[in-house]
């Protein structure tokens, strides 16, 4: 009896705390997916000279993994800021799948799992055509 229990326990104990390690597996898989996103996105800036205006273009152009579409993305921002700010400012997100706050890509290609209260303060990329807008309005002002 006590063999049983032991056998049975030895395959029983590496399934405690599973939960965890796939939502470790699943953060940085997720993570990953949003490097690759940034890293696609600064390579059609370099090439085109202008961002992309949708996932299909980029993904037409450069094709990449299916689950890089799950990120919102503020399509056709600029990832150079002028006042140094691309490292502080968000390009694009995934909920963080550990089930807290969100995984965050910064328009310096960076991404850091954040609150959801850092997220809400934090600077969104604006895309360009509402800067030229902006721009214009002040203008006529």
């Amino acid at each position: 009896m006590l063999t049983r229990l032991l056998i049975v326990g030895t395959f029983l104990l590496p399934t405690v705390g599973c939960g965890k390690i796939t939502d470790a597996q699943n953060r940085v898989k997720a993570s990953n997916d949003l490097k690759e996103l940034a890293l696609t996105y600064h390579k059609f800036v370099l090439t085109e000279g202008r961002p992309p205006k949708s996932y299909a273009e980029l993904n037409q152009k450069y094709p990449m993994t299916p689950e890089c579409e799950r990120a919102t993305v503020y399509w056709g921002a600029d990832i150079i800021a002028k006042d140094g700010s691309s490292g502080d400012t968000i390009l694009g997100h995934l909920p963080n799948p550990g089930g807290k706050g969100v995984l965050a890509m910064y328009c310096d290609g960076s991404v850091r799992a954040i609150t959801q209260a850092e997220f809400d303060a934090a600077k969104k990329a604006q895309p360009l055509a509402d800067k030229k807008t902006d721009a214009i309005k002040e203008a006529k002002w």
